[in-house]
């Protein structure tokens, strides 16, 4: 078994119930802890990817997919609800450019 699993850029791709087998897997598996990252759903990323993109010329396609995925990121109460049904005690910290981690050590 791992000592620890890091996921990044991926919950926002799951529905609840895959975040709630996604740590009932991490908590059994990873001898001591995981750590996820992932994007904060905000207005200023929302919006700013957009512009941003649009600015430097991107594909479209990058546009698109970089607007969904913020749109389907999480908040805080909503990681706050998810560890509670999974009932699992992990940090929660916001960090810079928008970015959501929760991480558990064991």
């Amino acid at each position: 078994a791992p000592d620890f699993i890091v996921t990044s850029q991926f919950t926002h791709h799951l529905d609840d119930a895959e975040i709630l087998t996604l740590l009932a897997w991490m908590e059994r598996h990873a001898k001591r802890g995981w750590y996820i990252a992932d994007l904060h759903r905000h207005a200023v990323p929302y919006y700013g990817f957009r512009l941003l993109a649009r600015a430097m010329g991107w594909h479209r396609i990058v546009r698109i997919d970089g607007t969904i995925s913020i749109a389907r990121s999480f908040r805080p109460p909503e990681w706050r609800a998810l560890l509670a049904k999974a009932d699992v005690a992990a940090v929660l910290r916001r960090h810079a450019l928008f970015r959501l981690c929760v991480s558990r050590l064991k």
